[in-house]
C-alpha cells in the first residue's frame, strides 16, 4: 500500500521459548502389552507489533498442543487396537489488514491393525469420532490493523469422522 504498511505483519525480532514433555507408561502389569503415550508442548512468544505498537504472539502459533493415546498389543494374536485424543490451543494470525482466530477441537480417534494377512500389516483406522467442531474469527480493519475494526466473520462447522484403511509391507 502508499503508506509501506504491507510488509510489517511479521517484520523484526520476536522472541519465543516452550516446553515439549513426552513419556510412556507401560501398563503390562495390569493390561498386558498394552501402554499410555503422552506428548504435550507448552509454547509462547513475544513479539512487538510495528504495525500497532503492541505486544502480542507470533503469528501461526498455537501456545498448547497434545495427544494422548492408548495402545494395546495382543502379540500372539498378531493384532493391535488402540485409541488417541489430539488437542490444540487456538491458533491467532496477522496480517496487515486482519487478525484471525482459528479454533480446531479435539479429535479422537481409535484403529485397529494386524500382520496376519498375507505379510501385510492391515490397519483400519476411524478418525474424527464425534465429529471435531471448528472455527474461525476473521476481524478486518481499513486500511491496517492500527485502524478502527471495520467488519467481521465467523464461520463454525464440524467436520464428519473418516474411515482410513492403509496396507503396508517392507521391500
Amino acid at each position: 500500500n502508499a503508506q509501506g504498511d504491507i510488509g510489517l505483519a511479521n517484520l523484526g525480532s520476536a522472541e519465543r521459548w516452550g516446553l515439549t514433555a513426552r513419556g510412556t507408561l507401560h501398563l503390562a502389569p495390569i493390561v498386558p502389552g498394552a501402554r499410555l503415550e503422552l506428548t504435550a508442548n507448552w509454547r509462547d512468544s513475544r513479539f512487538d507489533d510495528p504495525l500497532t505498537g503492541e505486544t502480542r504472539t507470533l503469528t501461526y502459533f498455537t501456545p498448547l498442543t497434545g495427544n494422548l493415546g492408548f495402545r494395546q498389543d495382543l502379540e500372539e494374536a498378531a493384532l493391535a487396537w488402540g485409541v488417541r485424543a489430539v488437542f490444540r490451543e487456538q491458533d491467532k494470525w496477522y496480517f496487515v489488514d486482519e487478525r484471525s482466530f482459528r479454533y480446531r477441537g479435539t479429535t479422537y480417534s481409535a484403529f485397529v491393525e494386524t500382520t496376519r494377512f498375507i505379510g501385510l500389516k492391515t490397519r483400519l483406522e476411524v478418525e474424527n469420532i464425534g465429529e471435531r467442531r471448528n472455527g474461525d474469527t476473521r476481524e478486518f480493519f481499513q486500511p491496517v490493523r492500527r485502524a478502527p475494526l471495520q467488519s467481521y466473520q465467523v464461520s463454525r462447522r464440524a467436520d464428519g469422522a473418516w474411515i482410513k484403511l492403509t496396507l503396508s509391507r517392507q521391500f
